[in-house]
């Protein structure tokens, strides 16, 4: 029998979102992140997550491609650049850069063999 899943109930009494890295067995915010920062972000998260699908997809391709070191920061700008080129006329789309480092923390917990990957500072939010 299947263990089941810690489900992380945020502020608003949303739970984590369940795709991709944002299952709901997450459990923790991630390590330095208060509870109300985590909240925003997986809120952001849920608004925009074919964000999460392309950062993703262009890290792989980084690594895949033999670049062992690279800014979340700059993967999100390829990001907002591909969407950008691919928009329709009158769509209107933000990437928000603030969630770069949650992303960066993100891919971390989806792929642990990939830790180092991005560099991850700490944050100054007290838990």
């Amino acid at each position: 029998m299947a263990e089941q899943a810690k489900q992380l109930t945020l502020p608003s009494g949303d739970t984590a979102p369940a795709c991709s890295a944002f299952s709901a067995d997450w459990g923790d915010p991630f390590p330095g992140w208060g509870l109300e920062k985590y909240a925003k972000f997986v809120a952001y998260h849920k608004t925009h997550k074919w964000i999460w699908g392309e950062f993703e997809r262009v890290a792989l391709e980084l690594i895949a491609e033999g670049e062992r070191h690279w800014s979340a920061d700059a993967v999100l700008h390829v990001v907002r650049f591909q969407c950008r080129k691919d928009k329709k006329a009158g769509e209107e789309f933000k990437v928000n850069n603030n969630a770069s480092s949650g992303f960066a923390r993100a891919f971390e917990r989806k792929y642990p063999q990939h830790v180092g990957f991005f560099e991850i500072r700490e944050t100054k939010e007290a838990a």
